[in-house]
């Protein structure tokens, strides 16, 4: 499992991806709560489904309206939401095994792109299918006032991820 991230907001590589190595991976973006990750790899590690561990989260966050959250399961299922009160364009699109997901993005096309790029890639290894994905977002429009923080995260099935890479401007 890994996750390309980027955004204005400093950290962005300890506050929104979070992992259950071998079991998935938890994204909380746009007004992130810490506490959202640890509950949605607790039950992906019990061996809840992507669309039971986000279902669980939204319904116990009062905030849920201010956030965007994906899920991608041991299965290879893939969700997302994305939250009535987030900034134009906020959206996702996913397929198996790939979330594609952005908020206050320039434009739609952003989203896209990194999306159409994944499914380009299908031969490449996981981290560089990340970054060119990541990449492509980033040079069709990225996200409004740009991106300050950016990281790859990438697991296997041990507990240390083997490629954790974060930057902050």
């Amino acid at each position: 499992f890994g996750v390309a991230i980027s955004t204005r907001p400093l950290a962005v590589g300890a506050r929104c991806p979070f992992f259950a190595p071998g079991q998935g991976v938890v994204v909380s973006m746009a007004s992130p709560d810490p506490r959202l990750g640890p509950l949605g790899t607790s039950l992906l590690r019990l061996g809840f489904s992507a669309s039971k561990v986000l279902a669980d989260i939204a319904a116990s966050d009062p905030y849920i309206e201010h956030r965007q959250l994906c899920v991608i399961d041991r299965d290879g299922n893939a969700v997302a939401r994305t939250g009535a009160h987030n900034k134009v364009w906020s959206g996702a699109f996913t397929d198996a095994n790939v979330v594609a997901m952005g908020n206050n993005l320039t434009s739609e096309r952003t989203a896209r792109v990194m999306f159409d790029l994944w499914s380009q890639t299908s031969g490449q290894a996981l981290e560089d299918r990340l970054m060119s994905a990541l990449e492509a977002g980033r040079d069709a429009g990225g996200q409004n006032g740009g991106q300050q923080s950016a990281a790859l995260i990438v697991y296997g099935n041990e507990v240390n991820a083997y490629v954790d890479l974060r930057v902050d401007l």
